[in-house]
């Protein structure tokens, strides 16, 4: 699986319960902070138990390796079956209103969008899926402050919930939207290649199911079935191009992980903790596929207050699965890459973050 894959935590030991309550010390993954690649790469990062910091001991990267990976699958098929539904609408007014033909104006094909109600119900697919991630963001995080502080403490959930509320509405519309206007593009296209090559309506929705297909957003087997066509016969229209749904993997995959760690940004941020979290670790998965940005900003150490992270907070490219570890007040061995002179911080980051990420 994807994250088992960029991650690479054998398991060892004893197994680590799912859900750990409040409270309960969470015992430190007996694991390499080792990642995928060739054991001959010499440029992926291989690290022993012994080069975890404290802080980092306290994370269990494998738990949250399983759950997210887990959330990620079923939000793929539910959110490409909500992409299906909205396509299918598509064909059928298409065949209706005979759009990308000569009877129809062709003025009318820049207007062309999928069914509000439909689009509606694929916003919130995302949301469900970012509302799983940002419980299992605070789950952990939670955890892994009460096993630094060996006592219970107390957190305004009330303001992390509107946390929540505000990211989830925001984040779903914004990922939704960015989706959907690369699909109505291709769409769109579709329909006006349509009328100057003289297609069907049959054939107009063939290929938008092919095209869709081609770029991620609608599975085979979708396009087969409403199609009518053998996966064989999709695959030779277009190629090497079929896959699974990429695309939707990858919006849903990037946007988990920031509803992980912005609900891990504000529960280490919480007034409540009276600064017990000092400042924020960024971790990172090295390995020869590790962006440049990841690679300089791993074990970069910044005061949780410090408003570099309104710009460096993960992620800071597509797929990223970095994450933000709390560096409390007992974590007094924590310091930094690369750190100021005489202190724990390190200097500020030199590499940007990829086009589109950060603040």
């Amino acid at each position: 699986h994807h994250l088992r894959e960029l991650l690479e935590f054998p398991h060892k030991g004893e197994p680590l319960k799912l859900k750990p309550e409040i409270g309960e010390p969470t015992s430190p993954p007996e694991a390499k902070k080792s990642v995928r690649g060739p054991v001959e790469d010499t440029n992926t990062k291989r690290v022993n138990n012994a080069a975890f910091s404290r802080a980092t001991k306290r994370v269990s990267f494998a738990v949250i390796e399983r759950k997210a990976n887990k959330i990620e699958d079923n939000s793929v098929i539910r959110v490409e079956s909500r992409f299906g539904d909205m396509v299918s609408d598509m064909a059928a007014r298409i065949e209706e209103e005979k759009w990308g033909t000569p009877a129809a104006p062709v003025a009318g094909i820049t207007s062309v969008d999928f069914n509000a109600k439909l689009k509606n119900k694929a916003r919130k697919a995302i949301e469900d899926a970012l509302n799983e991630a940002w419980a299992l963001g605070v789950q952990h995080s939670r955890t892994e402050l009460s096993s630094a502080r060996k006592q219970q403490f107390k957190i305004d959930m009330a303001r992390i919930d509107e946390d929540a509320a505000e990211f989830l509405r925001t984040s779903s519309v914004r990922a939704f939207g960015l989706l959907n206007n690369d699909m109505k593009a291709i769409v769109q296209q579709v329909l006006m290649n349509g009328i100057k090559f003289s297609w069907t309506t049959d054939q107009i929705t063939a290929k938008i199911y092919d095209e869709l297909t081609a770029a991620g957003f609608i599975a085979a087997a979708t396009n087969s079935e409403a199609t009518g066509r053998t996966i064989d016969e999709i695959r030779e229209r277009i190629g090497e191009a079929l896959g699974e749904t990429h695309r939707v993997r990858t919006a849903v995959r990037t946007n988990l992980f920031e509803a992980i760690n912005e609900a891990r940004y504000s529960t280490f941020t919480d007034p409540g903790l009276e600064g017990f979290v000092e400042a924020l670790e960024y971790s990172a998965i090295l390995d020869s596929r590790t962006t440049r940005i990841c690679r300089h900003l791993d074990d970069r150490v910044y005061p949780a207050d410090d408003p570099i992270w309104n710009t460096y907070r993960p992620p800071n490219h597509f797929n990223c699965r970095s994450i933000l570890v709390p560096v409390t007040a007992i974590d007094t061995e924590v310091v930094g890459k690369d750190n100021e002179s005489g202190t724990r911080w390190s200097r500020r980051p030199t590499v940007d973050t990829q086009q589109g990420f950060g603040s």
